[in-house]
């Protein structure tokens, strides 16, 4: 029975795809001028944080997580307007 129940890490991991997932729609959202249904602006978002942080890989040699928490930041700047 246990196998069927999620445990604690499970639900932190799912957790934390939802939130993954909100952050790519709200970046492809934010990215696009018209409003795009949420499929094309989960896509249009990952391919904007991709193109940020290889960008950032590429021509730096900072950590990811700079640009990553400032991608985070500006999306829920774009989701609280």
């Amino acid at each position: 029975m246990s196998a069927y129940l999620p445990s604690p890490h499970n639900l932190l991991g799912a957790a934390g795809l939802a939130l993954a997932l909100m952050l790519f729609v709200v970046m492809g959202a934010a990215a696009n001028a018209r409003r795009e249904q949420p499929e094309i602006a989960l896509v249009a978002g990952w391919g904007l944080v991709c193109l940020v942080l290889t960008t950032w890989g590429v021509i730096t040699s900072a950590p990811l997580r700079i640009p990553l928490a400032a991608l985070a930041v500006a999306g829920v700047g774009c989701l609280a307007r």
